[in-house]
């Protein structure tokens, strides 16, 4: 019998989906800091 139980030999997938979330949405963060510079630099040309 092969069910999904969730038990700890169904849980590193899940781990792992959890460090892509995480590593994510550090990416996401650092481009809204790089986009806010960016926008800065160009409203002080303005």
């Amino acid at each position: 019998m092969n069910q999904h139980d969730g038990s700890i030999a169904h849980g590193r997938k899940g781990v792992a989906y959890d460090w892509q979330s995480l590593y994510a949405a550090a990416q996401a963060a650092d481009l809204d800091r790089q986009w806010a510079e960016l926008a800065a630099t160009v409203a002080d040309r303005s």
